[in-house]
């Protein structure tokens, strides 16, 4: 009875204006909502949420304020991106053989339907989509199950993914230039940046906590990520690109899926 009510529940997004300290809760989310990405222009916002026991793609609109569902099943499509044109990218997964496969799939330049598979999987997820380029970077795993990002031009037939670092959680900086990720070391998870061709591979600042879910300003001069606190608490902190300047972004409450 508990899980059936959590599910009926509406979703709660919130815009946080890092300037201003303002909190916007979006209404009418749906339940489970969680942010992904916003397109280039920053006019629209791709989300996850539940529709019919499924976990689906929703764009929120900035002019309008409403959700529109953009996937639907019988598969689930809880990740993607946005491009440019209105491009979707989306993760598709299904369950084979007892374990969940992922591939990507993406709509045509300019379009956002008529999804189409770009890779073929089965681990292939958590896709960033580079500004102005059909260019995508994803999360894939090896055959020893090591983590890593590939890069990949979805807009030319039979290319192949190239691998740029071990890692997770990328996103791209406005310009397109750097991937910005999350690592594992051997005193947790750090924040790092690579280049899309795999150089100039560079720690993003220190701390003492593991820092995952980096998100980019839209001026490229920050990245906000997710830490847990002293007291195990996941919170939203800020810290330039250069790795100074480390800080709180929000001071209470918990936080996840930040979006810049």
């Amino acid at each position: 009875d508990a899980r059936r009510r959590l599910r009926e529940l509406n979703g709660r997004l919130a815009l946080f204006d890092p300037q201003s300290d303002e909190v916007q809760v979006l209404e009418g989310a749906p339940p489970g909502a969680r942010p992904l990405a916003w397109s280039p222009d920053r006019t629209k916002l791709l989300v996850a949420g539940r529709f019919r026991d499924l976990v689906q793609l929703f764009v929120w609109d900035r002019a309008s304020g409403g959700f529109e569902i953009v996937t639907s099943g019988p598969d689930e499509h809880p990740m993607g991106c946005l491009g440019a044109g209105g491009r979707l990218v989306a993760v598709e997964v299904r369950r084979v053989a007892g374990q969940y496969a992922g591939r990507l799939l993406a709509t045509p330049p300019g379009s956002a339907t008529g999804l189409r598979p770009v890779t073929a999987g089965p681990s292939d997820v958590l896709p960033a989509c580079a500004p102005g380029a059909g260019t995508v970077a994803f999360v894939t795993a090896g055959a020893d199950g090591v983590l890593a990002i590939a890069v990949l031009d979805v807009d030319t037939p039979g290319a192949a993914p190239r691998l740029v670092a071990r890692g997770t959680d990328p996103v791209f900086t406005p310009d397109g230039a750097w991937i910005v990720y999350a690592a594992t070391g051997t005193k947790g998870d750090r924040l790092w940046r690579v280049r899309r061709d795999g150089s100039g591979r560079t720690p993003i600042g220190r701390s003492a906590e593991d820092e995952g879910h980096p998100t980019v300003s839209p001026d490229g001069a920050f990245v906000a990520y997710i830490a847990n606190d002293d007291q195990d608490r996941p919170r939203l902190r800020v810290r330039r690109v250069d790795g100074s300047g480390d800080r709180p972004l929000l001071t209470d409450g918990h936080a996840d899926s930040p979006v810049w």
